[in-house]
């Protein structure tokens, strides 16, 4: 049942039915430029934000850790996301504890935490 919830909760995201979180909006106004990092894919090829949005039309980043359990629990989750929409959605992830001034960038209290972005702006972050 909670793998469904976050699922739906996921698939909300990508398709932008859910409000801007405001743990983010404190961070980053909106239309505020975004910092520009590197993340990991799912299939382990690391990738730029900036370039990645030329290609994409958003992009789903999982902040994780390799001691979380929930982050290992949601895992098989968003990789059915990304394999549901690989068309038009890229969809990738950050170790917090190889890049905490990232996460500390975009107020992440707690893991996981996924951000969604369009157009260089986070429209959606889901905790």
């Amino acid at each position: 049942m909670k793998k469904m919830l976050a699922l739906v909760l996921v698939l909300a995201m990508c398709l932008g039915c859910a409000a801007l979180a405001e743990e983010t909006a404190l961070v980053y106004a909106l239309g505020a430029p975004m910092p520009d990092f590197t993340f990991t894919d799912i299939n382990g090829v690391s990738h730029t934000l900036s370039e990645t949005l030329k290609e994409k039309e958003m992009v789903l980043i999982n902040l994780w850790a390799t001691w979380c359990g929930p982050c290992r629990m949601l895992a098989p989750v968003v990789e059915e996301v990304s394999a549901a929409h690989a068309d038009d959605v890229a969809v990738g992830k950050v170790d917090v504890d190889k890049c905490p001034e990232l996460a500390q960038q975009f107020g992440v209290m707690s893991i996981p935490t996924l951000i969604l972005f369009k157009d260089g702006q986070v429209v959606d972050t889901l905790v």
